[in-house]
């Protein structure tokens, strides 16, 4: 078994230019910044600017000179910020009343911002949904996906990232749904009631049918994309319900690689069912989202608060571990051309080759303290991190 890459998203014609993050995932969904001129020592760059912007966990996106995220004070409002990619001047805010959600953590966004040719998508912590003019944060329509679903919000809150595809909008939230992008009008939900997850959907293509695979709570599911009939499910477990990290997809939709808290699979889909080809108890992702390249996965095993969880390489053909070190918390990766780009739990950021034969880091420096659970965002030539209490930290090349 081959399993060449993580799914190229073909997601909208994005008002965006190269080398831009303009969505949760990365440019592609792929969690990777295609570069050849990223320099890993990370000794040579420096503090461009830094923010504060609340509570919460929402990454950063950007396109060209604008960065977006998220945040919660504390005192019943959620803001969406826009700032100057190179400078950090702060151009707008928007902000709203929203539900805090402090449940085993700080609280505060779970999704990122998701940048459109029809403007930013954002989805707040008890769910709600809008579309936002990008220049200067004028809210154009927005939809309660709690009272739209006929769902409770989940136990941590709303957590899909928008995913944009043909002009709709996908998100879960115990059912998965599709939005009209320009209106927020619903297209379809799923017909059942699924346990929610806290993962964003991923839209992909098998033997040129379109579907879409959504990891709840207890399952993955997988829909028929024009209608949201369900194609395919298949049980996973994790420990108390909580699956928070998104689907691998390979390019040709055979393949399905999926993580929680108590373990991994690797399933195979022909387009009607799912069957398991490997399963692992020794790879355990509560929240990272791994980094694939050609037949090896990076990423973080283990779950938040442990000084055990470790930083692996394996095989996404069998499962097998090529290396595994610890030192990391439950930290996040991104890829940034040949090079792996860690934040750790703690705040360190970490560079180290994407290689199988051993790890060898090239580079750590301390830029954050208290809790980073958000993965870093790389745009532009500037790396963009974020800690739970809101700091946001860009650097770039000195």
């Amino acid at each position: 078994m081959t399993i060449p890459s993580v799914l190229v998203l073909s997601l909208t014609s994005l008002a965006t230019e190269a080398g831009d993050w303009p969505r949760f995932l990365g440019p592609e969904g792929s969690n990777q910044a295609q570069v050849s001129d990223f320099n890993p020592d990370l000794s040579q760059w420096e503090t461009a600017w830094t923010a504060e912007v609340g509570l919460g966990y929402a990454s950063i996106i950007v396109s060209g000179n604008h960065a977006w995220t998220l945040g919660h004070n504390a005192d019943g409002q959620e803001t969406l910020f826009c700032f100057e990619a190179d400078t950090g001047k702060e151009l707008w805010k928007t902000s709203y009343d929203a539900e805090l959600l402090p449940r085993m953590h700080v609280g505060g966004p779970n999704a990122s911002p998701t940048l459109t040719d029809a403007g930013l998508v954002s989805v707040s912590k008890d769910g709600q949904v809008m579309l936002v003019n990008p220049d200067n944060g004028e809210i154009l329509w927005k939809k309660e996906l709690g009272k739209a679903l006929n769902v409770d919000t989940p136990t941590w809150g709303f957590a899909a990232s928008p995913v944009i595809d043909g002009g709709r909008i996908y998100l879960e939230a115990g059912k998965v749904a599709a939005l009209d992008l320009k209106t927020g009008a619903t297209v379809w939900t799923s017909e059942k009631d699924y346990h929610p997850g806290y993962t964003t959907v991923v839209p992909f293509e098998n033997s040129g049918k379109g579907f879409i695979a959504s990891l709840g709570g207890k399952e993955l599911i997988i829909l028929n994309k024009e209608d949201g009939k369900e194609v395919a499910h298949h049980p996973f477990k994790a420990r108390f319900d909580m699956l928070a990290t998104t689907p691998v997809i390979s390019k040709n939709g055979s393949h399905i690689y999926i993580s929680g808290n108590s373990g991994s699979e690797m399933l195979k889909f022909d387009g009607k069912q799912l069957e398991v080809e490997w399963a692992s108890r020794d790879i355990k992702s509560s929240l990272n989202n791994p980094v694939v390249a050609g037949s090896l996965v990076f990423g973080v095993s283990g779950n938040h608060k442990q000084s055990a969880s470790e930083l692996v390489a394996f095989n996404a053909t069998d499962g097998s571990i090529r290396w595994n070190v610890g030192r990391f918390g439950y930290g996040s990766t991104i890829g940034v051309g040949e090079t792996l780009l860690v934040l750790t739990e703690d705040g360190d950021l970490v560079t180290a080759p994407m290689k199988a034969d051993e790890y060898k880091e090239i580079s750590r420096i301390k830029v954050l303290d208290s809790i980073c659970w958000t993965a870093p965002s790389f745009a532009n030539g500037r790396i963009y991190v974020r800690n739970d209490q809101g700091k946001v930290v860009c650097l770039a090349q000195e």
